[in-house]
Parts: C-alpha cells; sequence; structure tokens
C-alpha cells in the first residue's frame, strides 16, 4: 500500500472508559493455586512464583502438549512470604528472563544492605534506593523497619 493511501487514526478522548474497567472487573474471577482449569480444550494450574504476592507460573495443557508461561521467579526461603513451589516439567517454557544469565550470590542480604546503610552514614554520604521494583521495595522497607 502506498503511503498516500495510509489513514492516519484519529483518537479523540480515552480508549477504554471507566465503564469499560467496571465491565472488565466482572468478568475476573479467583482462581486458586494447584487445582486444573478446564477452558475450550486447554487445560491450565497455576503454581506459586514466589516473586511478589500473587505471583504464578501457568502450565497450558493441550493435546498432549505443555507449556509453562513464567515471569520473574522468587527466591527459595523469601522474607515476606512463602516460598516459590517448583512447577512440574513442560515441553516448553516461555518466561521474562531479565537475570537470565546471572546466578544470585547466597550471602545474606540483609546483612549486606545494613552493612552499606552504615558505610553511607559513616561516611556523611547520601543513599540513594531505586525503587522501581515492588518486591525490592517492599522487602527494603521490611529491612528498614525492623
Amino acid at each position: 500500500m502506498s503511503k498516500n493511501k495510509i489513514k492516519q487514526l484519529e483518537i479523540s478522548g480515552p480508549l477504554y472508559t471507566e465503564a469499560d474497567a467496571q465491565g472488565a472487573l466482572e468478568l475476573l474471577q479467583p482462581v486458586p493455586f494447584e487445582q486444573p482449569y478446564m477452558y475450550r480444550g486447554f487445560s491450565f494450574t497455576y503454581f506459586w512464583a514466589g516473586h511478589i504476592l500473587g505471583a504464578a507460573h501457568v502450565r497450558v495443557e493441550f493435546e498432549n502438549k505443555s507449556i509453562l508461561f513464567s515471569g520473574d521467579i522468587g527466591p527459595v526461603k523469601p522474607i515476606l512470604h512463602k516460598g516459590r513451589k517448583e512447577p512440574p516439567p513442560a515441553d516448553y517454557v516461555i518466561m521474562e528472563s531479565t537475570y537470565g544469565s546471572n546466578f544470585h550470590k547466597k550471602e545474606d542480604h540483609q546483612k549486606a544492605m545494613i552493612k552499606a546503610v552504615r558505610r553511607v552514614i559513616s561516611k556523611k554520604g547520601m543513599l540513594v534506593i531505586p525503587a522501581f521494583a515492588i518486591g525490592r521495595s517492599q522487602l527494603v522497607l521490611y529491612v528498614f523497619y525492623k
């Protein structure tokens, strides 16, 4: 198609309204972890990922094939909530991989954070803590509170 024939989409107003959001909320249903559900021939099961509250892996099965979808995966022994559960194997895995090539050190993160904060205080420096991640922010606040 030539660029002369391409029409620009003009949008006046929001793409979604509050009524749209309310309608979408009415379609949501809570789904317990580790309980298989069927939908149009697909079976799906949620497994606790332990990243932040409510984070889950979902394993989908269809015609004897399985796919596991996952985002961030939490630590085995987190401070604020129960640890992750390892999901069952799958034929295919699709996941986010921000830290996919990194190995996490086995250290006491609370002690390391306290040590770093004390070093900044002793030097009368300024402490800047980026708070872009929900889980990290929760952990930092918890350690400071404790």
